[in-house]
């Protein structure tokens, strides 16, 4: 249990971020599509200059073993805000023994931490639960055949697919159909739908990064040739994750369901690339203070084949 050293990712040698590099914990982290490196680049920027990353390491005889990411601030450990993991190539009491060395350290180090916990880290760390938060995930089961995900959609929704579908054109943005300009049209939407520019454009050029390097997807619909509707997806070889989206403001104000037949499309599209979820994200709405949330968790909500639950853990190792 001695051998193990605990260090942030700024701390690694060249040696040890090589070995990382090419280590089979490597391929476990980069993985998850909020953890290739176009999206760390992203969050990184748009989170501001606060942030970095602050992954953090059991290192055994020079060897990474253990990783929780983390993009945070100095004495926080989370991901972009939200929840982080624990990823081991260890296994059996090797495992168990590396967790508990992970939280007695921890605890050294005084730091916030919130985490969808491990049944080890949480035996070691219960006196040190500040909250407890449980988020509803909506997601669509893609192995379920069309007509079944069809069947699962809200009722009142289907008239509105059938309308998008006669009146909408698509077109999908994806690492084998690159389009700088449709991507750009997609980010004035955005601008114009928000009535402001909300974050940098060198956040935007690491979005469309993501899609040159097969980690995302933009879905564009036009209506009598003009951008009315599109979203942005993130994606790895199993998950899609309905991330940015952006609607004409004026045609919605008029009842035109300009965003649902997108929507499916993404969707659909998350089967071709033969992903096992599409995670629609956070569908509750009882932490939802404004109206806009709450509507955007419903229209969320009206797509899910099936919810499940999220238990999120705050640690105050302080």
């Amino acid at each position: 249990m001695s051998a193990f050293q605990l260090r942030h990712w700024c701390d690694l040698s060249a040696s040890e971020l090589d070995k990382f590099n090419k280590s089979k914990l490597s391929e476990l982290f980069k993985s998850h599509f909020m953890r290739s490196s176009p999206a760390i680049a992203y969050y990184l920027e748009y989170l501001g200059p606060n942030f970095s990353n602050r992954s953090v390491f059991l290192i055994r005889d020079s060897e990474p073993v253990l990783v929780v990411p983390a993009i945070c601030r100095e004495n926080e450990l989370n991901f972009a805000e939200g929840p982080t993991e624990i990823l081991s190539t260890l296994k059996g009491e090797e495992h168990h023994n590396a967790v508990k060395i992970l939280t007695s350290q921890l605890k050294h180090i005084k730091i916030r931490a919130k985490l969808t916990v491990c049944s080890i880290f949480l035996r070691e760390s219960l006196s040190s639960v500040e909250q407890l938060s449980i988020s509803y995930l909506g997601w669509v089961n893609l192995a379920l055949s069309e007509e079944m995900r069809r069947r699962c959609i809200r009722k009142s929704y289907k008239s509105l697919l059938n309308w998008g579908q006669n009146n909408l054109d698509i077109t999908i943005v994806d690492s084998a159909n690159k389009d700088l300009e449709a991507f750009k049209a997609f980010r004035e939407l955005h601008h114009k739908a928000s009535s402001r520019k909300t974050r940098s454009d060198k956040s935007w050029d690491l979005q469309y990064d993501m899609i040159v390097s097969g980690n995302a997807y933009l879905v564009n619909a036009c209506k009598k040739g003009a951008l009315v509707s599109g979203c942005y997806i993130m994606h790895d070889d199993k998950n899609a994750y309905y991330g940015v989206s952006a609607n004409d403001r004026e045609l919605m104000a008029k009842g035109l369901a300009i965003n649902h037949f997108p929507l499916w499309k993404a969707i659909d599209f998350a089967v071709q690339k033969r992903c096992e979820k599409f995670l629609l994200g956070d569908v509750g709405i009882e932490n939802c203070k404004e109206e806009k949330t709450k509507n955007i968790s419903k229209f969320k909500r009206g797509f899910a084949t099936d919810i499940t639950t999220e238990n999120i853990f705050t640690f105050d190792f302080g």
